[in-house]
């Protein structure tokens, strides 16, 4: 329901890490926009994402996977390879990145960004559409 019940706003206070906070303000600034604005849309796609992987349901897509240096994605592709139908890993300074093309039940693919996340990687999915367009 986006802007909620009849575009109202709810107001409250956040605590973010010093250097995130300071990562927001430089975004804000470099795109002209409000700190508000741009956390409404990342909490706003963060939950996207979400709400599409708890509902049962087949699909595919593509997982951005950043681990640093003392981390690996390594394990959790090995663990879900039934779900992983290709792999990219390429170092990038000190981090590794992999880009992870998956299919496979929505639970599966949950349970595999979970993974790396415990293992230390940050990790976005986007789902793929199932149809090529017209």
């Amino acid at each position: 329901m986006p802007g909620g019940k009849a575009g109202r706003r709810a107001r409250f206070g956040i605590s973010l890490p010093e250097d995130l906070a300071l990562e927001l303000d430089r975004a804000s600034r470099a795109l002209g926009s409000t700190r508000s604005s741009i956390v409404e849309e990342a909490v706003r796609s963060y939950l996207s994402e979400l709400e599409h992987l708890e509902e049962p349901h087949t699909c595919r897509g593509v997982i951005l996977a950043s681990c640093p240096s003392n981390a690996s994605a390594g394990e959790g592709v090995s663990r879900h390879k039934n779900i992983v139908i290709g792999h990219f890993h390429v170092h990038l300074g000190e981090a590794c990145t992999d880009i992870l093309a998956v299919s496979g039940p929505s639970g599966s693919i949950a349970e595999l960004i979970r993974d790396l996340r415990r293992s230390g990687c940050t990790a976005k999915y986007t789902p793929l559409p199932h149809e090529p367009p017209p």
